[in-house]
């Protein structure tokens, strides 16, 4: 009796390890940028460009076009991470330059986005 009863405790031992510990978690696949700010201005976001249409008000005087080196305030979804940092310095008018974030979901996978300023009329 002694001996069944020691089995039975050893028995739910076993059954509460196998259970206990299990990452059944699963993880984000969320790899978007949500918002993207420059100087105050929010910048529209399709699949995987992100831009703005810049105005001229006067001559030589571009409403709100980034000049030198900033910093933009990106939104992230959940749980994702961008690279280059959005605290790094861009230069989003240089020479007509582009400027590549990825975002990489907590899963591992990874989406680029292209940053791109466009000059329009007055």
């Amino acid at each position: 009796m002694k001996k069944l009863f020691l089995f039975g405790i050893l028995a739910l031992v076993i059954v509460g390890f196998g259970t206990c510990g299990g990452n059944d978690k699963e993880l984000s696949k969320e790899k978007a940028i949500v918002k993207f700010v420059v100087n105050g201005v929010e910048y529209n976001i399709s699949v995987n460009a992100i831009s703005h249409f810049y105005t001229k008000r006067a001559v030589g005087n571009w409403d709100g076009l980034p000049t030198g080196l900033i910093a933009p305030e990106i939104t992230l979804s959940d749980k994702a991470k961008i690279d280059p940092p959005a605290s790094e310095l861009q230069d989003f008018n240089k020479n007509g330059e582009i400027v590549r974030y990825t975002v990489t979901a907590e899963d591992g996978s990874s989406r680029q986005f292209i940053v791109s300023v466009t000059l329009g009329g007055l």
